[in-house]
């Protein structure tokens, strides 16, 4: 089978759920092709499928060469979407350092590490996660460089949407980091206003800010698709706020996102979109 057979291929059976499969056909592909041009579009499609917390170093390495593809094949949309891409991955990164990085933390009454040896992990942690901070920051700040926001396109569409995700994991790294006490933390879980028992005022504005950007850039978004007609990405934007929503325990304020997604694709048989709907639906029953 040729090469432009397989990634045609690949798309179908994404569309039809079997990103199993289709991501295989395109690793095949981005390892044999000589093709620059269909190589990058081989990356863009396999990164869009694959599970970021999985794959987040392999999504990384695959953005590092279709970045270098872009700048060789002069594509600019490419270019931003791996560059907010790669921003996402990294910015995930921050969280499970942020995480081992938590797992060190002196026990109350200590005042001195156990070992030098968890003393020296705790400082190339930290370091690493503000160099990983600033990377992914610049990396958000150069995708939108080479588009327009006067214009509506759906690179635009598909940036905003990664950066609001971008911003939502910033919100949840920000928690990790400047949460003043466990205490009361498995009996408060189903509260909604927890965030007053666990984090000072002003912890609590900058997370209402992060979250409110994460918010807009993926509503602006959901606006774009709609103005193109693209009703599956648009609906996808929804599902992204009604997980983000479930996640906080909006439940809400996720059912009216959800709502809107299943209007959106009441006509249409993209089984992807049916099965996240499907998934948030069970999720939601769950937190009831």
């Amino acid at each position: 089978m040729a090469k432009e057979d397989r990634y045609s291929l690949a798309l179908y059976l994404a569309s039809k759920g079997q990103l199993d499969k289709a991501s295989f056909l395109l690793w095949k592909i981005v390892e044999k092709t000589n093709s620059a041009e269909l190589m990058l579009n081989s990356i863009l499609a396999l990164v869009t499928m694959l599970g970021r917390k999985e794959n987040n170093e392999k999504i990384i390495n695959l953005c590092d060469k279709g970045i270098e593809l872009s700048y060789r094949l002069n594509n600019e949309n490419a270019k931003a979407f791996l560059m907010a891409t790669k921003a996402l991955s990294i910015i995930i990164e921050v969280e499970f350092n942020l995480h081992k990085k938590k797992n060190l933390v002196l026990a109350p009454g200590w005042k001195e590490f156990a070992l030098e040896s968890i003393k020296e992990e705790f400082t190339v942690l930290t370091r690493k996660i503000e160099q990983n901070r600033s990377e992914s920051q610049q990396l958000i700040t150069e995708s939108f460089k080479g588009i327009s926001s006067s214009q509506i396109s759906e690179t635009l569409a598909d940036v905003l949407m990664i950066k609001g995700e971008y911003h939502f994991d910033e919100y949840l790294n920000y928690k990790i980091e400047n949460i003043k006490t466990t205490k009361f933390r498995l009996f408060l879980k189903n509260v909604s206003n927890i965030d007053s028992f666990l984090y000072n005022q002003s912890s609590q504005k900058t997370t209402k800010r992060i979250l409110k950007d994460s918010k807009k850039c993926i509503i602006d978004a959901a606006q774009i698709y709609k103005n193109l007609g693209d009703e599956i990405n648009q609906a996808n934007a929804y599902l992204n706020l009604a997980n983000q929503a479930i996640s906080i325990n909006r439940k809400k304020e996720a059912r009216k996102y959800l709502k809107k997604a299943i209007t959106e694709v009441q006509n249409n048989k993209n089984l992807e979109i049916l099965n996240r709907i499907r998934n948030l639906e069970e999720r939601l029953m769950k937190h009831d």
